[in-house]
């Protein structure tokens, strides 16, 4: 168990860092009288909170990188597969998404229509490139290598909650939580990184174009972006309508995609998904994510309420 305690506690350590680093970093702009642009600003904080950590942890553990990372080769029909399960399984997101819009501010959409001042190469990096690469090598990457020998539910489990802590607000907690899950899959099924990279790739960067396009047809219009805040509620409802449509025409094909992936790599006993008794031995090492949860919660609320 000390392989998942050590993971648990370097999730502990990226989401205090996390926190604490964005606050330092503002700190440091106002004393040094600089203001940094939105993309370096990301840019900056990926690399000092994600990369960084990451380089450090492998050569203070000496684990080997290509184990721990799982940097093993993909077959080409498993990147069509892994492609093909991204673009079904986002309705299914877009309908988690559009539920917590209901209940909890999106501070999403405001952060991409500042990045879409930017050159559009410029806020695709940003939004698709950058997490695709930084975000699955501490989550599907050193996170989930702890928890090689449990059980795959749990490994998900923990790695799903995880990713979405790491979004460090509620809105987008839900959806991330979910696709975390189903990435530690695609990871487990092809034995490799690249499957998560790949799904994480598409989905961002589909959404980004998504995004481009309805900015560039609002432009033609000559109206903006309306905040999503301040929408009516039944035009959200109307969204959650159009999301759950969508998601039960989509999401099963998903399903079918991940089996088939399952199937060529000779993996289909790890969709096995019939609960078994839980695992004691393991719950004494899970502290750190539940302290990550409170850190999480606290945070989140706080920036929720004000």
């Amino acid at each position: 168990m000390f392989s998942v305690f050590r993971s648990n506690l370097y999730a502990l350590f990226i989401i205090v860092i996390w926190i604490s680093g964005n606050f330092l970093l503002n700190f440091f702009e106002s004393m040094v009288g600089i203001s940094l642009s939105l993309p370096i600003q990301v840019l900056v904080v990926d690399v000092l909170f994600l990369l960084i950590p990451a380089l450090i942890y492998l050569y203070i553990t000496k684990l080997p990188v290509k184990n721990t990372l799982k940097l093993n080769k993909i077959s080409l029909l498993s990147i069509l597969l892994v492609i093909g399960f991204s673009i079904f399984i986002q309705p299914f997101m877009m309908l988690i998404g559009s539920i917590s819009n209901l209940f909890f501010t999106n501070n999403l959409n405001s952060f991409v229509f500042d990045l879409s001042e930017f050159p559009f190469i410029v806020y695709f990096f940003i939004l698709a490139v950058l997490p695709a690469f930084f975000e699955e090598i501490t989550t599907r990457g050193i996170l989930l290598s702890g928890y090689d020998d449990v059980d795959i539910k749990k490994a998900a489990l923990v790695n799903g909650l995880f990713f979405g802590m790491l979004h460090l607000n509620f809105q987008q907690f839900f959806y991330a939580f979910a696709l975390g899950f189903l990435f530690v899959y695609l990871v487990k099924i092809t034995n490799s990184i690249f499957a998560s990279i790949i799904a994480h790739f598409i989905i961002n960067g589909s959404q980004t174009l998504l995004m481009k396009l309805q900015l560039d047809q609002l432009n033609q219009l000559g109206k903006s972006m309306p905040d999503i805040n301040t929408l009516d509620p039944s035009m959200l409802y109307i969204a959650v309508l159009g999301a759950l449509i969508l998601a039960l025409i989509c999401t099963p094909i998903a399903l079918l995609l991940l089996h088939l992936l399952a199937r060529i790599n000779k993996r289909e006993h790890l969709l096995n998904f019939k609960l078994q008794k839980a695992d004691i031995k393991i719950l004494p090492v899970m502290w750190p994510i539940g302290v990550v949860f409170i850190i999480f919660a606290s945070y989140s609320l706080l920036v929720e309420f004000t």
